[in-house]
């Protein structure tokens, strides 16, 4: 069995605390969104009530059904209330009507359903695939990797990723709802909180961020913060590889730890700590999302999460890097330095992948003629 040192066991120990304090909440952005709004994105909220979020999570649950068994086949579908949905879109138009954006990304005060991929959804995908694929084989210059259009790297990976969240921009209220109900994150997140004795008419928030075209998804980072010190900094997405931070990682780390030391901290701690006593328990220490700008060299906070378990952390492990997280060792920035050895199949799903395969080969078909195979 492993030994733990008693400064191990004390970390341990107040994360189950912090664990606990989580587990009992619902989401922490209601709190966080009003402290940051001079450092985020340009964002409006609002409440769902408890029967808002029932229907929404019975929605969901019917569409699941409808994708496991098939629209011709029988099934049985729990009932859910179409006037509740219906002032839910109602309330998604009214924020936009007065915020004139050209795009918006929605979100629960939980989490985000980035996990959706409605139908509609895949047929963006494909498209934007596509241009990214292109660009991906034009910057070989004709030299074009050998078995490119037969194999699926990292650097593909990447590209399917940005792919997936292009389709995350909604324009209408009918794509955001479709997005909730077709998330599983937020079913589960909604199937829990259910269970929370917690106001019905302000149940919990949706939050509306106005969609920026600079944001890419490559260059988000995860931050953990305890009690109001950086103690470590990893890239958002562990199965990344970028480049451009492995030439000069002092770069983004010396940006986000500048961003947050000079500028952000005080102003959210000043903010923080007028909060009642509940509310500032649970932003002592957090975990925090950094979009960093590379045309610009600026930091933008995306998003700011519990600081527990049940929040990954990337690169770091909780239950490894306990020290680090909690600053009890020196600052860590984390990023891969090579390709992480990965079975794509366990990471993209079958018809993605299906689909991957067919727009390289139908990219490579289309630019071979005149590349030369290397």
């Amino acid at each position: 069995m492993e030994k733990f040192t008693d400064e191990e066991k004390a970390c341990y120990k107040e994360l189950n605390a912090y664990d606990e304090l989580d587990r009992h909440t619902n989401g922490l952005l209601e709190i966080w969104s009003d402290l940051v709004t001079e450092y985020s994105f340009n964002t409006r909220t609002f409440y769902l009530t408890r029967d808002e979020c029932k229907s929404i999570y019975q929605r969901g649950i019917h569409n699941k059904v409808l994708r496991i068994v098939g629209e011709n086949k029988q099934y049985k579908t729990q009932e859910f209330d179409d006037a509740h949905l219906a002032v839910v879109k109602q309330k998604i138009d009214a924020e936009i009507s007065q915020a004139h954006w050209n795009g918006y990304f929605v979100r629960l005060g939980t989490r985000s359903p980035k996990d959706a991929f409605t139908e509609k959804m895949f047929f963006d995908f494909s498209k934007n695939l596509k241009m990214l694929f292109t660009a991906r084989i034009e910057s070989y210059h004709g030299q074009i990797p050998e078995n490119w259009a037969k194999t699926f790297s990292v650097y593909d990976y990447m590209d399917y990723s940005k792919a997936r969240f292009s389709c995350w921009k909604c324009k209408t209220s009918e794509e955001a709802l479709s997005l909730f109900t077709n998330s599983d994150r937020v079913l589960n997140d909604i199937e829990r909180i259910l269970k929370l004795e917690i106001d019905p008419q302000k149940f919990e928030v949706l939050a509306l961020r106005e969609w920026c075209d600079e944001l890419d998804p490559w260059y988000e980072f995860r931050a953990v913060v305890y009690k109001d010190n950086l103690t470590a900094l990893t890239q958002y997405d562990s199965r990344f590889v970028l480049d451009n931070v492995i030439q000069n990682p002092k770069e983004v780390e010396d940006v986000v730890k500048t961003f947050f030391t000079k500028e952000f901290k005080r102003n959210f701690c000043e903010k923080r700590d007028k909060l009642q006593e509940e509310e500032r328990k649970r932003l002592e220490s957090y975990v925090i999302d950094f979009a960093y700008l590379q045309k610009t060299k600026t930091v933008k906070v995306v998003e700011i999460n519990s600081f527990c378990s049940l929040c990954g952390v990337s690169l770091f492990k909780w239950e490894k890097d306990i020290l680090v997280l909690f600053g009890k060792t020196h600052f860590e920035f984390r990023y891969n330095t090579t390709a992480p050895d990965i079975n794509w199949n366990y990471e993209v799903s079958e018809n993605s992948l299906k689909k991957c395969f067919e727009i390289k080969n139908e990219v490579y078909n289309q630019v071979n003629k005149h590349c030369q195979v290397v």
